[in-house]
């Protein structure tokens, strides 16, 4: 009795449901179970595998769009590794995870650009490279599709940019260096040059300084204390013979006292200092020969007294 309904759950059937899908192949308590065909009445045709009526294991997937995807299914969904064939050239070939495109994989356009590396959700996100057909390439972090994070950005006429990436473009600290030898290394935003960072041309020039959207800052000049420069004067437009001017008067000569005082101001404390020394000593000399023309009256004086 066990061997007769093995034989019969076991049989293949063609099943059509209500909404117009109709399968062909093995049948097993009221659901596709094992081998078996299912043509969709959106005209997607399933060839492969299905347990308990859905797509599980490995099977081939063709599209009304002309897509093919050939792999590993779990749950009704394509999870695994497999290998997707788009209509318009289009080739993915890598992991899957919830019917998208999930870990490493390699995607390749019918134009010639492919990328090697991690997806998420379905885009580039993670470690990957990308080569463009034009010959210019991407290695580096991605996230939503995009460059973000650190990444060499290699442009297809010889052009380099190494440093960190946001929304796509440089954005943070990196180094660009063009083909014709021109390197400018520092800070970005937005694809352009802005923040602190430095020029150097290809003929050795170096600029150095503050970048506001890719245009150097130009620091104004300063000139020295004590030594301002005028702004210049338009020049006045001669209408007829300059009138006369009226000479000068020469300046007054400093007084004495006036030149005095502003030797000593020149001179500051250690003057004000080294003036007083001067002045004691003198007075101490005047002093001393006072004294002495004075002893030498009074022993004059005694001589005498003594004749």
């Amino acid at each position: 009795m066990g061997l007769c309904l093995v034989a019969i759950q076991s049989q293949a059937r063609r099943h059509t449901y209500d909404n117009g899908d109709k399968y062909n192949g093995k049948w097993e308590q009221d659901a596709p179970q094992g081998e078996g065909t299912m043509t969709y009445a959106n005209h997607d045709v399933y060839t492969g595998n299905w347990e308990k009526g859905k797509k599980e294991g490995k099977g081939t997937m063709t599209y009304a769009s002309g897509d093919v995807y050939a792999g590993e299914w779990h749950n009704d969904v394509r999870a695994g590794y497999g290998e997707l064939t788009m209509s318009n050239g289009d080739k993915y070939t890598g992991e899957w995870s919830g019917d998208r495109k999930e870990g490493y994989g390699i995607l390749t356009y019918a134009n010639g650009d492919k990328y090697n590396g991690l997806f998420k959700a379905g885009v580039f996100s993670g470690g990957g490279v990308m080569v463009y057909h034009d010959g210019s390439s991407y290695s580096g972090a991605w996230l939503n599709g995009r460059y973000e994070g650190d990444g060499v950005l290699l442009y297809a006429n010889g052009d380099k940019y190494d440093g960190t990436f946001k929304n796509g473009l440089p954005d943070g600290t990196g180094t660009r260096l063009d083909h014709d030898g021109t390197q400018y290394k520092g800070q970005w935003a937005a694809g352009e040059r802005h923040g602190a960072g430095e020029l150097i041309h290809a003929d050795g020039r170096v600029e150095k300084g503050t970048w506001q959207h890719g245009v150097l800052q130009k620091r104004p000049a300063v000139a020295a204390a004590g030594n301002k420069t005028p702004a210049a004067q338009p020049a006045a437009t001669a209408v007829g013979p300059a009138p006369a001017q009226p000479a000068s008067a020469p300046a007054p000569a400093p007084t004495s006292a006036t030149g005095w005082n502003q030797f000593i101001e020149g001179l500051g404390m250690e003057g004000y200092l080294i003036v007083g020394i001067t002045f004691f000593a003198l007075l101490m000399l005047l002093v001393l020969r006072r004294q002495a023309s004075r002893r030498r009256r009074s022993t004059r004086f005694g001589d005498r007294l003594r004749r």
